[in-house]
């Protein structure tokens, strides 16, 4: 594995060069198995030169991206330092917490052996592989298994089209953080949300718990339906629900992608 450090959005002649659609097909035979690593509130994050291009191509890179979730994950971890992320992806989310709160533990849950193996390399060169455990299933509603598409930057979804994975009952990943300090949860998981809340809804978290829940709009990926989560949600008394950032929250647009917090009582 390559490794190139200290990777920002490019400047002028690297973005023109993305441009042609030849040198973009050349650089992605050239550089489909090379590893990037970037700086990242204080320490670095590891992706795929191809796979996550538009971190490096771009006018973004993985700092700034979904920046407002990040701040409000890390603001959310200060009184919470247990931290499942659940669809961690390459590990934005858990490296962003990390880095920046040093008391903060974490268990990742991610299906695609390519974003584990990223995020634990992230882990690795960070020096903070004890403070995060890693588990390379899906988070499932009861299953043991399921079909997972891979694909595209941060967009692996649950696909009746592709391969299965393992799985793990949502239910008995969250037992992991049993007792009485309240814990802060992340749920990404492309449209799966509308199957896992059902077992999402029995988990018996402390008092002062929190989820940030990611729905995606209706029909996304054939399963997103973020009205009838939001339903849920707001019909169980264990919780009270609130937009991204604490502002009640009563509906939710069905086109939109909409980040909510459900906090139990």
């Amino acid at each position: 594995m390559t490794n190139l450090t200290n990777i920002r959005p490019s400047s002028g002649p690297v973005r023109l060069l993305h441009r042609s659609a030849f040198l973009r097909k050349i650089a992605k035979r050239l550089a489909r198995n090379l590893t990037l690593t970037q700086n990242f509130h204080g320490g670095q994050i590891a992706f795929n030169a191809v796979t996550h291009s538009w971190a490096w191509t771009g006018n973004q890179d993985y700092e700034h991206f979904d920046r407002e979730l990040q701040d409000r994950l890390l603001a959310l971890s200060l009184g919470r330092p247990r931290f499942l992320d659940i669809g961690a992806n390459i590990g934005a989310m858990t490296l962003s917490i990390l880095l920046r709160n040093t008391a903060a533990r974490a268990l990742a849950v991610e299906p695609g052996s390519d974003a584990v193996r990223l995020l634990r390399h992230s882990l690795r060169i960070n020096n903070i592989e004890d403070r995060c455990e890693v588990l390379d299933v899906a988070a499932s509603a009861g299953d043991k298994s399921l079909n997972f598409d891979p694909s595209g930057s941060v967009m692996g979804h649950v696909s009746a089209s592709w391969p299965s994975v393992a799985a793990i009952d949502i239910r008995e990943i969250a037992r992991r953080f049993e007792g009485t300090q309240p814990f802060l949860m992340k749920i990404d998981v492309e449209g799966y949300e509308s199957t896992l809340l059902a077992a999402f809804l029995q988990i018996a978290a402390p008092s002062g718990s929190c989820a940030v829940i990611e729905l995606h709009p209706l029909g996304f990926n054939r399963l997103g339906d973020p009205q009838r989560c939001l339903e849920l949600l707001t019909a169980e008394p264990r919780f009270v629900v609130r937009a991204l950032g604490g502002a009640p929250l009563n509906h939710v647009d069905p086109t939109h992608f909409t980040q909510i917090e459900a906090w139990w009582r």
